[in-house]
């Protein structure tokens, strides 16, 4: 007589609902993503810094967070506060802060260029009298960039020269 024989185990199946702690984890950044964007942790921010000597003041307006390929803006004003006239004043731009950006126009213009630095002179400055230089830009490289924009006169009475240090984050 044949006895009868038990069918095999079956075989583990996982449940169709089942899931990983790294999925959770995955799922959890890719939430936060969209909510740090309404809170605006990718928005542009801007920032003004200002430095002094007894005879000039440098004042300048940047971004420091931005993203690629966005057109930025750089205001930087000159003030003399002197009780003369300041002559041969130069704003100089850190080279290494520039290279973060590119298609760069300046008004007025560089009227010099070297090695560290795009250099702007800067026409006779009356006591009181201030200068702006406004430059266009647009953020290509990605990542963190940093520099000094300086400004002197060759002038008495000037005292040395006024440095402000810049940073902005170019975010993708």
């Amino acid at each position: 007589m044949n006895q009868a024989s038990t069918p095999p185990e079956p075989p583990v199946i996982r449940r169709a609902g089942s899931y990983y702690p790294a999925h959770v984890i995955g799922v959890l950044l890719l939430a936060l993503l969209p909510a740090l964007a309404l809170v605006g942790a990718f928005d542009e921010q801007v920032n003004t810094a200002s430095a002094s000597t007894p005879g000039l003041l440098l004042e300048v307006r940047y971004v420091t967070r931005t993203r690629y390929s966005l057109r930025t803006t750089m205001e930087i004003v000159v003030e003399n506060r002197t009780g003369s006239a300041l002559h041969n004043v130069v704003v100089g731009i850190d080279r290494g802060y520039m290279e973060g950006f590119g298609s760069a126009q300046f008004r007025p213009e560089v009227t010099h260029s070297t090695p560290d630095a795009l250099e702007i002179a800067l026409p006779d400055l009356d006591p009181g009298a201030w200068r702006a230089i406004d430059a266009q830009m647009i953020a290509n490289r990605i990542g963190s960039h940093d520099g000094r924009i300086i400004v002197w006169a060759e002038s008495t009475g000037a005292e040395g020269a006024a440095e402000v240090l810049v940073e902005t984050l170019i975010l993708p």
